[in-house]
């Protein structure tokens, strides 16, 4: 008794193999791009929505001191307390086209080296995150055209 096996069973096997592995590659092709194109879905601006990090971590951090904060894709804001709430300040203030900055030794935010109120600063609405998200902070970048202030 022979152990190889004939002509005829190795193509059939050959087939089975390419069928299979055709599948594989097929299949993850189609989980790629449904992730890809349930993912886009999300985003409102240039940035989108992104998860700025736990409640837990964020409020003591803001609370000694404003910090510049930078994610991916350029987008970039100063994280705050305003009034006991958690602020997403813009870099920039749309009106006057100044850049946004805290002096730590005067304790002041100035705008292109003039001394401004929070007031007087532009804010990215935020949220805190609900679902798998609770417990974190979320900044909304939407439309960089448009102005949103904290109340």
């Amino acid at each position: 008794m022979s152990t190889i096996a004939s002509k005829n069973q190795r193509t059939s096997d050959v087939k089975l193999l390419a069928i299979v592995t055709a599948i594989v590659v097929l299949g993850g092709f189609f989980i790629a791009g449904s992730i890809l194109f349930l993912s886009r879905g999300g985003k409102t601006g240039p940035c989108g929505r992104v998860n700025g990090g736990s409640l837990t971590d964020l409020v003591p951090r803001a609370a000694t001191a404003p910090s510049y904060v930078a994610v991916s894709g350029g987008c970039r804001y100063w994280l705050a307390l305003r009034n006991g709430r958690l602020v997403a300040i813009k870099p920039t203030v749309a009106s006057t086209g100044c850049t946004v900055d805290w002096k730590p030794s005067n304790d002041e935010w100035t705008c292109d080296g003039r001394q401004v109120t929070l007031g007087q600063l532009d804010f990215y609405k935020t949220a805190v995150g609900t679902g798998d998200f609770k417990g974190s902070w979320i900044i909304d970048f939407g439309d960089e055209g448009s102005v949103t202030t904290v109340a």
